[in-house]
């Protein structure tokens, strides 16, 4: 029985041992997971009577009369739609600072889906392999979805796994010179450099912060392998990014491979003749006229 147990909310005491029951349950609740859950539940029993009262209930004349195995999907659809946004920080606030310690860092938690919904490897997921090297799923979801053995006979389309590598971001070279370099504060060419991973724009990298087990991470869409299905199955899925995140990292990936270089093209003739190359005004037959004062309209 003792192969049960996950403590401290899970934990197998004997019939005789009083005394470590006692301290079992007191260590689940000082856990803190027994008042997140009660909140939890309230929050979502309080949401669903209001979609039923406001949302349902005023238009059931035209709901009613479609399938009424439809609703149930509208439900579930708006309460996770409701949840993700909302749901935070409400129950942030009926919480309490004092609960902080529960609640974590809400902005970086939006990010991921930890452990993974889905049971089989998916686009987006962070991976761990056996060597404890960390990489992203870049493959579709729809060449990696497939059933699992006991429940269906659908198999992934894909034979293997497209990742890019993940590096934790305090390894990463660009970070690397920075330190060695002494760390300036401001104006180096080293720190500029490893600011640059930082931009939404930037065509290389990515940076994933750090979560629960999850150190903050630099995805380089330079580094890429292709790995067998079979072999990333047994590898240990620690996460999936979240929607829109997933899509975000996805698209970027694809704007990196897809971009096509173009010449240079001169555009000081045309700033200039717009008045916008700061050395003057346009020419007068490319200028625009200023409109006529009530004053300027008296002098004439």
């Amino acid at each position: 029985m003792s192969d049960l147990a996950q403590p401290p909310l899970i934990q197998v005491v004997p019939k005789n041992r009083l005394d470590d029951a006692v301290t079992a349950i007191r260590d689940g609740l000082e856990s803190g997971v027994p008042v997140l859950t009660r909140r939890i539940t309230a929050l979502v029993d309080e949401h669903v009577r209001g979609f039923l009262r406001d949302e349902i209930a005023p238009n059931w004349d035209r709901l009613g009369a479609v399938d009424r195995s439809q609703i149930a999907p509208v439900l579930v659809h708006r309460l996770a739609a409701w949840l993700k946004e909302n749901a935070v920080e409400a129950l942030g606030a009926a919480l309490g600072s004092s609960e902080d310690r529960v609640m974590g860092h809400a902005s970086t938690a939006r990010m991921y889906l930890m452990p993974p919904v889905t049971k089989h490897v998916t686009a987006a997921d962070v991976l761990r392999d056996p060597q404890d090297g960390w990489w992203l799923v870049l493959t579709p979801a729809c060449d990696l979805y497939e059933d699992l053995p006991i429940g269906g006979n659908r198999t992934a389309k894909a034979e293997y796994v497209r990742l890019a590598k993940a590096v934790p971001l305090s390894e990463a070279p660009l970070i690397a010179r920075w330190i060695e370099a002494g760390s300036p504060v401001k104006g180096s060419r080293e720190r500029n450099a490893a600011l640059e991973m930082f931009r939404d724009n930037n065509a290389r990298y990515r940076i994933l912060p750090k979560y629960l087990d999850i150190p903050d991470l630099l995805v380089d869409f330079e580094i890429v392998r292709s790995v067998p299905l079979a072999e990333v199955r047994s590898w240990t899925r620690v996460a999936t990014l979240d929607s829109p995140f997933a899509e975000a990292m996805l698209t970027s990936h694809g704007h990196t491979v897809a971009r096509i270089g173009t010449p240079v093209v001169d555009y000081e003739n045309i700033k200039q003749s717009l008045g916008l190359d700061g050395k003057g005004k346009a020419a007068d037959q490319n200028s625009v006229p200023n409109p006529r004062t009530t004053k300027d309209a008296k002098k004439s």
